[in-house]
């Protein structure tokens, strides 16, 4: 007997014959699966840099599975669920999604991101509060701000203006808001 080894339905027929010339038969009937799609899994959002696989949101795209088809997930290699529970607490995963057909077969990929949920908030101030302490009086706009850290692009607008990449101190007399924007 040659297994075969191409898809497909097949009926086996075992002939059994001895001496006398005497015959009995057995047969089986069977469906040979051994292919399954590999699943796809990518970041639905990559809000870093393209391709970076720093995000803020850990949610995934995902191919459909086939009908006969179960699907598990696993972080970081650890328990197979069988729904997945986008990771909320930063740090690094991976995740692997694993398709098993009614055959046995299985296929899987994964994909691993950064999760980055968390920024510091600027603050900013007048550099000199030359009215009363505290009432936002000043003849001097200049501000002291936060540090900005390293992987944070920072912009500022004045009255609610388009953003720009440089705060210049008001120089007419009024009222102002000045709102710092961090972005990393």
């Amino acid at each position: 007997y040659t297994a075969p080894t191409t898809d497909g339905d097949y009926t086996v027929e075992v002939i059994d014959t001895d001496t006398a010339g005497n015959t009995k038969s057995a047969s089986i009937t069977f469906t040979l699966d051994t292919t399954i799609a590999t699943p796809t899994v990518a970041l639905t959002t990559d809000s870093g840099a393209a391709g970076d696989g720093i995000t803020n949101d850990a949610s995934l795209n995902l191919s459909a599975a086939a009908g006969d088809v179960t699907r598990t997930y696993k972080i970081n290699a650890g328990v197979a669920s069988t729904s997945y529970t986008a990771p909320s607490t930063d740090g690094s995963y991976t995740v692997e999604v694993i398709d098993t057909d009614g055959a046995g077969n299985s296929a899987s990929a994964s994909v691993s991101f950064t999760l980055d949920k968390t920024l510091a908030t600027p603050t900013l101030a007048l550099t000199t509060d030359s009215g009363t302490a505290g009432d936002s009086r000043t003849n001097n706009a200049a501000l002291t701000f936060s540090s900005a850290a390293s992987d944070v692009t920072r912009t500022y607008k004045i009255n609610s203006a388009a953003a720009t990449s440089s705060y210049t101190a008001p120089t007419t007399d009024g009222d102002y808001t000045v709102e710092v924007i961090d972005t990393d």
